[in-house]
């Protein structure tokens, strides 16, 4: 039978939600062939024989061979196209005869060829036969898909909530698990892992039921559920299980029994699964698999699908797996209880499915334990079945867990089934023992669940898994009564003290209830069922405190100065209340007002750009809470809470205000009306703008890629001593590169040009200053430069030093257009008006330094 994984890889969406109309189930008759799309169901067909067929041919089909002693029966073989026979139970030698009483061996799993004739039309035809009891084509089945570093992401374990399996009182009150105790995981393979351990393959250890081998092949998903279960506890490495253990203590988990059934695609023989676990020492029986519904793969199961699932039912070869487990776990043949056994008989858990539908079989049952999953905020997880047939729920959504290689987080109603398995170990664990029945752990598991977590059960799953509620359930002796406490008056407080008493079936007190009045007589004889108006209650748990270590409670809100009358009462996990503790009489004193305390006194003095901070400590000397009311007197100044406790900043930034003086207000009322009050002044100092104190001088460079460097605070200064912010101007960054770090200026020549340089420096109120300078890239082996060439308008002449120039131009026919001498020099070039000039090639005459210089330009 093809089964499947009941879980989804986060990855993939929920699937959606089918119609909410109310279907009523007609399950087709036990013992006949179940109806429904071929697609629905593999080439197999389980068939169990009567007893006397049984023994005609038993012997010819355990030897593989299909011509057996029944004529009757080889003509079935050749008419419907059987091409194997196999026994589903393997028989064990030392339960033979439990296996025979309970009709194991009558068992058998054929294959029949698909083209002969199909599946379902087989089984039917086979139940015509004289001596086959029931048949039933194989449905397809599939997966549902402390120092403990990963412990946090463990919500299902504990979250302040509360929506968890509420174990941790459990591990420290009563047991972390016992390797006494085994879980048979019938899923995917599993081997070792750096966070657990499994029982080894080998004779009566883990099995391989897909190869019929010892070789076990790893699968992310046993690996995940197993985890769940039993991953070591305290051992500073990846996740916490349910019933993992103790590494620091010495304690170890409780033992898995890895059946793999899945590898792959491919899958195993489910039912000689489950009964192999309870021939081999386990009494749990953890199943995360079930029925496949969605033949089209679409996520949702609708129409025929829906119909299949409504009319399915539990073959009979895994009813009597479910049933040789239940009944024969931990047991010897004749069912009595074996001496080494933690408990008498088995207990099987089956994840419900993800297909968001009223059915789900093997789930359903109603022999096993049906477990749905819930999300953390205590919702029914979107894609767990539902119906009045599932028995409990558990964490579902988002579960991290183990997985090969590592940890992962998966969904699934595959992960809330091996949280109920883990809780029903660790109750093995302390319960077990002679006399110790699966009954009492069913007991335990389903009426010590929580009844009131979750709230919508309009698609019903259960109630919450509730680890502490099962190990107390039932216990009906209250604590210990508190002989003596401690009752101190604070203001508008009482403070207790006291220890932590001991009960008799439930090792100690799990909570406290305080309990004070103005009136005396209201506490005497006082049900705390029904607390009357006028008595004032706290509740204080006990949490990881040991009977006889010291406990503190607090109650508040009470009147300021009265006489209040008060006493305790204890209560353990399933409200059993002791009796009260004597009655004391304490007076609670007045309120006193908040207390401000400032870092420094005074005017704060605040520059334009400067940004200054004072600090201040608030506390109420009561403990009470307080609001903290702030006026700034202007924009520049806010309040804002420092890093420690009672810690407040007072920040005034310059710039946000204009010049002047102010107060800021700091008013802080505790939660009963008193208050205290801080004024702080502060001055903002006028502003006084950047000024040149240096003009900037023009600057000569020689060679591509030369630098130099200009310290800028020898040329603009600020009179508040405010470090600047800069801004440039450069007309020729081709030629020039400029920029500024940390008040200077840095030059780099790219080419040769000339380049205008602007420099800015602004305050932090925008007020500014300019110096400005030129820069000339110059080539010294030129030392004469005639430009633009061709002119239209201004022809310009640049000489490398300055001297005194003539400069003469002749047109073409050898006139004299231009004849001047004036001084020319790099920064100072002769500019020379050609608008008026015909257009044509004229030549250029420059005489300086003794030296004399042609050059042609052309007038366009």
């Amino acid at each position: 039978m093809k089964y499947h994984f009941l879980f989804f890889v986060l990855a993939v969406s929920a699937t959606v939600s089918c119609s909410q109309t109310a279907i009523e189930e007609s399950p087709a008759p036990e013992g006949t062939a179940q109806t429904g799309t071929e697609e629905a169901f593999t080439s197999e067909i389980e068939i169990k024989l009567s007893e006397e067929l049984a023994e005609e041919v038993g012997e010819d089909l355990t030897g593989g061979c299909l011509q057996t002693k029944s004529a009757k029966f080889n003509d079935m073989v050749e008419r419907l196209g059987i091409k194997s026979v196999s026994k589903i139970f393997t028989e064990d030698e030392r339960y033979a005869e439990r296996q025979h009483r309970t009709g194991l061996h009558l068992w058998y799993r054929i294959t029949v060829d698909p083209s002969a004739a199909p599946v379902t039309r087989a089984a039917s035809e086979m139940l015509d036969m004289p001596g086959i009891l029931e048949a039933y084509p194989v449905r397809r089945v599939k997966r549902m898909d402390f120092n403990d570093p990963r412990f946090s992401s463990q919500w299902g374990l504990y979250q302040a909530s509360g929506i968890d399996i509420n174990v941790s009182q459990v591990w420290e009150t009563y047991t972390c698990g016992s390797e006494n105790v085994i879980v048979n995981v019938v899923d995917g393979g599993v081997t070792q892992h750096e966070d657990f351990s499994v029982i080894p393959a080998g004779q009566g250890g883990s099995w391989n039921f897909v190869n019929n081998s010892y070789s076990m092949t790893p699968d992310d998903h046993g690996f995940h559920v197993t985890g769940i279960i039993a991953a070591t506890n305290n051992n500073s490495i990846g996740v916490c299980g349910v019933a993992g253990g103790d590494a620091e203590r010495g304690i170890p988990a409780v033992r898995i029994l890895s059946s793999q059934v899945f590898s792959g695609d491919a899958s195993g023989n489910f039912a000689d699964a489950i009964r192999y676990g309870a021939d081999n020492g386990a009494v749990i029986s953890q199943n995360s698999w079930g029925n496949y519904y969605d033949m089209n793969e679409d996520g949702v199961v609708s129409g025929s699908e829906l119909d299949v699932a409504m009319n399915d039912q539990v073959s009979g070869a895994i009813k009597a797996a479910i049933d040789y487990f239940i009944d024969y776990a931990g047991c010897d043949n004749d069912g009595n209880q074996l001496p080494e056994s933690p408990m008498k008989g088995g207990v099987v858990f089956f994840a419900s499915g993800n297909e968001n539908i009223p059915y789900g079989v093997p789930a359903s049952y109603e022999r096993v334990i049906a477990v749905g999953a819930v999300d953390r905020n205590g919702q029914r997880s979107s894609f767990s079945n539902y119906g009045d047939w599932v028995d409990i729920c558990a964490p579902g959504s988002n579960i991290m867990s183990t997985v090969i290689d590592g940890y992962a987080s998966m969904d699934g109603t595959s992960m809330a089934c091996p949280f109920v398995s883990g809780v029903a170990a660790l109750l093995v664990s302390h319960f077990g023992g002679p006399g110790f029945t699966n009954e009492m752990l069913k007991d335990r598991i389903l009426n010590g669940a929580d009844n009131t977590a979750i709230t919508n059960q309009s698609r019903h799953i259960g109630p919450l898994l509730d680890a502490l509620g099962a190990f107390t359930y039932g216990g009906t002796t209250p604590p210990d009564r508190v002989e003596s406490f401690n009752a101190t008056g604070g203001s508008g407080r009482i403070d207790f003290s006291w220890t932590v008493t001991a009960d008799q079936d439930n090792v100690k007190a799990y909570g406290y209830l305080l309990l004070a009045s103005r009136d005396a007589g209201l506490l005497e004889d006082i049900d705390p069922r029904d607390i009357p108006d006028g008595v004032i209650s706290t509740t204080v748990t006990v949490d990881d405190r040991e009977a006889g270590e010291q406990l503190t409670g607090s109650m508040t809100g009470l009147e300021f100065s009265a006489d209040y009358n008060v006493c305790i009462i204890g209560y353990d996990y399933q409200h059993n209340y002791s009796e009260p503790s004597d009655i004391l009489q304490v007076t609670t004193t007045a309120n006193n007002a908040p207390v401000i305390t400032p870092s420094e006194t005074g005017t704060m003095e605040i520059k334009p750009f400067e940004t200054v901070t004072r600090k201040f400590t608030i506390s109420d000397p009561d403990g009470h809470s307080f609001t903290v009311d702030f006026t700034p007197g202007s924009e520049a100044a806010s309040l804002s809470a420092g890093t420690s406790a009672g810690e407040y900043i007072l920040t005034v930034t310059g710039r946000l205000a204009d010049t002047g003086s102010y107060s800021a207000e700091i008013t802080v009322s505790d939660a009963y009306g008193a208050t205290a009050h801080e004024s702080v002044e502060y001055r903002i100092s006028e502003n006084n703008a950047p000024q040149v104190i240096s003009e900037a001088e023009d600057i000569m460079m020689t060679a591509v890629r030369e630098e130099m460097s200009i310290d800028l605070t020898g040329l603009i200064s600020d009179p508040d001593g405010e470090n600047l912010s800069w801004s440039i101007t450069n007309t020729n960054p081709a030629a020039i590169h400029a920029t500024i770090s940390t008040n200077t200026l840095y030059l780099t020549a790219l080419g040769f040009g000339n380049a205008d340089i602007a420099v800015t420096g602004t305050d932090a109120r925008g007020e500014n200053c300019q110096i400005s300078f030129s820069v000339v890239v110059k080539n010294p082996d030129q030392p004469l430069e005639v430009y633009p060439n061709p002119v239209s308008d201004y022809l310009n002449i640049r000489t490398m030093d300055e001297a005194s120039t003539r400069i003469v131009i002749f047109s073409s026919t050898g006139s004299v257009k231009y004849d001047t001498t004036s001084r020319v020099g790099a920064f100072s070039p002769a500019v020379i008006d050609m608008r008026g000039y015909a257009p044509g090639r004229y030549t250029v005459r420059v005489s300086f330094g003794g030296n004399e210089y042609t050059r042609t330009v052309v007038k366009l």
